[in-house]
């Protein structure tokens, strides 16, 4: 195992400031959200290149976002619905309806700058999402709670939404979708991405919830645990990573990060939620080692295992032993 530490040095002073961000932008978020009430709920693919909260221009902390390999979700997995519906219900009870963004993402460039999950199937990733925003329609049918349908072109980070979707949507909810649109296109016009920046870059395997604060492009492949077997998602992670450093995209300088975490549940954590944070997190980073190790162990030279729980105050990160 690579004993660098300035690898994870790195890491923990991003954190730091990224929460310094989340704090200085309170007052930005609290403006928008009174003046666009309605509260954007995200499943995405666990890629670095995708990040809607960016390629929408949203403030840190808007969008409460679900990784998995492919944006592929299980509404069966007891973990990832009772989160999902927890967070929904908390928005409803706080009297904001939610806009379901289910997407998938594909390069108009080179199929295989697309989603590994589909294996650069772009007619795959976006049935996958259909099939799922269906789901989701079916479970929410009493309406406060709308799913949709979105693809992220990664080149440019340009949405594409089909219009006979957003017809559906009540007019309080399609005005507040229409300005994400609107800033998108904007956004989207403006960027000019390098042929480095449009393929892979990540040099963190990111496991477990919290990961927000990770408030940057290409950096981490983040893995949600919303599925009961997490190693093809571990496996096809360390395989991109090892990949990324064979073709000099990241340098062994930086080393390779498996980062686990985990959310204290509730407003005000008791040190009985702490606990189960922390185990969940030391658990979670057990495994994923262990899932490294026997399938991709060319990684572990490079690789450094970083444990910890997010404070969702805060965003801050910290290190459990």
């Amino acid at each position: 195992m690579n004993t660098d530490k300035n690898s994870v040095q790195k890491l923990l002073a991003y954190n730091a400031e990224q929460s310094r961000e989340f704090a200085k932008r309170a007052r930005e978020r609290k403006c928008w959200e009174s003046v666009h009430p309605t509260k954007i709920i995200v499943f995405e693919c666990m890629d670095g290149r995708v990040n809607f909260s960016l390629a929408a221009g949203l403030p840190f902390g808007i969008v409460s976002s679900f990784r998995s390999m492919g944006g592929i979700f299980d509404l069966g997995m007891p973990y990832f619905a009772k989160t999902l519906s927890t967070v929904v219900r908390e928005s409803l009870t706080d009297g904001r309806n939610c806009l379901l963004v289910v997407t998938y993402h594909f390069s108009k460039g080179d199929k295989h700058n697309g989603c590994k999950g589909h294996d650069y199937n772009t007619e795959s990733a976006k049935l996958s999402a259909e099939k799922f925003c269906s789901e989701l329609k079916e479970i929410f049918t009493q309406g406060k709670a709308y799913p949709i349908v979105l693809g992220i072109e990664t080149d440019e980070d340009r949405f594409v939404v089909e219009n006979s979707s957003l017809e559906k949507l009540p007019s309080w909810i399609r005005k507040d979708l229409d300005f994400i649109l609107s800033e998108n296109a904007k956004r989207a016009n403006e960027l000019r991405r390098t042929e480095k920046e449009k393929q892979h870059g990540e040099n963190i395997i990111a496991v477990g919830t919290g990961f927000g604060w990770i408030h940057s492009y290409n950096r981490a492949l983040i893995i949600g645990p919303w599925h009961y077997d997490l190693n093809a998602p571990v496996i096809t992670a360390a395989n991109i990573v090892l990949s990324n450093l064979k073709e000099k995209r990241i340098s062994e300088s930086d080393g390779i990060l498996l980062l686990c975490g985990a959310v204290p549940v509730g407003d005000n954590v008791s040190a009985i939620e702490l606990a189960f944070a922390k185990k969940e997190a030391k658990a979670l980073s057990e495994h994923c080692a262990k899932i490294i190790e026997t399938s991709v162990p060319e990684v572990l030279p490079y690789l450094h295992t970083i444990t910890g729980i997010t404070n969702p105050k805060t965003r801050m990160f910290l290190l459990v032993q």
